[in-house]
């Protein structure tokens, strides 16, 4: 989930702990770091102020980690970065293709579905296979948000083999998938994420973490009954980081 250190969040630690205790559950903060992104005074979190801000509240159910967005260009800044600060939890998300934001100018391109997603996935196995320090590859289909196709989602036949090379890596460097909660609630996305969890498992993949990817307080946990209903379904395992580690959430 994302404070008010994240460009996109006006959610604060008060409202944080709030819902936290309400709910009665753990949480993680990971706010973005995106160097790539066009605007450089926006989605780059001041990890100084982050930490001194939010230690103190930092507990076993209260872990603070970072969102860094994978790119060729920042692999080596993101790898300092990464290893500067005691982050509980790192996920590694793709938010731009050769270095152009999805959301601010890629998904406005006019590009035909094939290229599209195409260049997504290439984007993708690259950044995750050279870039080793994180724990979790953050919403998989986060292109699927902002594009207008007759069918938005992925789908085995047409993405299948990107799919499996994607996952072959997560799965040889140990690292986890997220099941991204936010948009699960839809049922086409809920049925595209069965067959891609599906062929993850069926990779040999195992282990995923939950993110709710909230921004407001009210998103806090949003969809996790449908994303444990999900893992018991294809057997998979729900897990959560401390200092790194990895842990079951169950």
């Amino acid at each position: 989930m994302h404070t008010n250190l994240s460009s996109d969040s006006e959610m604060t630690i008060s409202d944080i702990i709030k819902m936290q205790e309400k709910l009665n559950i753990g949480v993680i903060l990971t706010d973005h770091l995106d160097l790539n992104y066009p605007n450089k005074d926006e989605f780059r979190v001041n990890l100084d102020k982050f930490f001194n801000l939010y230690k103190k509240y930092r507990n076993s159910n209260l872990l603070l980690g970072i969102e860094i967005g994978l790119g060729d260009s920042i692999l080596e800044e993101n790898t300092r970065i990464s290893k500067a600060y005691p982050f509980d939890f790192i996920i590694g998300s793709v938010h731009a293709v050769d270095d152009e934001d999805i959301y601010y100018t890629y998904s406005q391109k006019g590009l035909s579905k094939k290229d599209y997603f195409e260049n997504y996935f290439k984007s993708a196995i690259n950044y995750i296979s050279e870039f080793d320090n994180f724990d979790s590859l953050g919403h998989i289909d986060y292109p699927c948000r902002y594009c207008n196709f007759d069918n938005n989602n992925f789908t085995i036949q047409e993405h299948g083999d990107y799919l499996k090379k994607l996952f072959n890596i997560l799965i040889s460097k140990n690292k986890a998938l997220e099941i991204n909660t936010r948009r699960l609630n839809i049922p086409e996305v809920y049925r595209a994420t069965v067959e891609i969890y599906s062929l993850y498992k069926e990779c040999g993949g195992n282990f995923v973490t939950l993110g709710s990817d909230a921004h407001t307080s009210d998103a806090i946990s949003t969809n996790f009954d449908i994303a444990l209903a999900l893992c018991k379904e294809l057997n998979l395992t729900p897990v959560y980081f401390k200092n790194r580690k990895m842990i079951p959430m169950l």
